[in-house]
């Protein structure tokens, strides 16, 4: 059993999900009785694999065999729906983890809350985040945080984005570029909400439909985000081109072309500095073998 669980393992890091099943499905012939480790393995390597359905297959025979799913087992369920774009699914294992006494950890939460996110079900993700605060004996991750802030700011809840970034200074979770990246984004379609142009003429219209989304979601200035989110980046030496390239984006559609002129300033000056020093590097290396050979010689 170790020898298989080593292979199908070892399938599973390769992403070869049929092979992996193969290997599992022939253990009983050769008189070698599954255990938990194979299944999990099985089922990770079906999720590598966007196997959904098989690896939904494989736990439910795994418990007909009689032998009981742990947390690794179901989280990796969980992740193959996420990828195969099955969101209830995904949900609904947490709470059948919990009805046969098995504890979600923070990787079970995220695959779940990644499966939501995934197909744009932001107020999901922020129930599950809750549910994950409540247990006293786990902790919300980074990233937890960045996938409750992918699926607000990818919906024009920018405002609920700026809740969860004090929720993170709170929990002491600094961001890392992924999350600034994906604030730059939500910065950018609220931008394009705010001056995209209203659907009716009529002035009654344009006045309900203006409170309708301040009713819904952000009402925050997403100008004064992103030049805090610049702020904040360049502070912490996070900024790239990619970022750079989100903010003047969100400019554009705000009408703010000063700022998108500093920004496509800034970014010049940070890619002359980056040249500036890879050259130095570059440099400082030639000269260290050129030393060497000297010394060799």
């Amino acid at each position: 059993v170790i020898t298989y669980n080593a292979v199908i393992s070892a399938c599973e890091k390769g992403r070869q999900w049929g092979r992996a099943c193969a290997l599992l499905e022939e253990m009983p012939s050769k008189g070698l009785i599954p255990n938990v480790v194979t299944y999990s393995a099985a089922i990770s390597a079906c999720e590598k694999g966007s196997q959904w359905q098989k690896a939904l297959s494989i736990l439910q025979n795994m418990q007909s065999n009689g032998v009981q799913p742990n947390v690794v087992t179901y989280s990796a369920a969980i992740s193959a729906c996420g990828k195969g774009g099955q969101w209830q699914k995904a949900v609904q294992l947490l709470d059948t983890m919990r009805m046969h006494g098995v504890q979600p950890n923070v990787v079970s939460y995220n695959a779940a809350m990644s499966a939501c996110e995934k197909v744009g079900h932001w107020q999901t993700v922020l129930n599950l985040l809750d549910q994950l605060k409540c247990d006293t004996s786990l902790e919300p991750s980074l990233i937890s945080y960045n996938t409750a802030i992918a699926a607000c700011a990818k919906h024009g809840q920018l405002a609920r984005t700026q809740e969860l970034l004090n929720d993170m200074e709170i929990a002491g979770i600094q961001p890392d570029l992924a999350t600034y990246r994906t604030l730059l984004v939500g910065c950018e379609i609220e931008a394009k909400q705010q001056h995209s142009s209203p659907f009716s003429f009529d002035d009654t219209d344009q006045i309900f439909q203006k409170n309708q989304h301040s009713s819904t979601g952000s009402t925050i200035d997403p100008m004064a985000m992103l030049k805090h989110i610049i702020a904040d980046m360049r502070e912490r030496q996070l900024s790239d081109i990619t970022s750079f390239k989100l903010a003047i984006a969100a400019c554009e559609h705000a009408g703010h072309w000063e700022t998108a002129l500093d920004l496509a300033r800034q970014r010049d000056a940070a890619l002359t500095k980056h040249k500036s020093s890879f050259q130095h590097r570059h440099d400082d290396t030639y000269r260290s073998g050129k030393n060497s050979e000297g010394l060799t010689s």
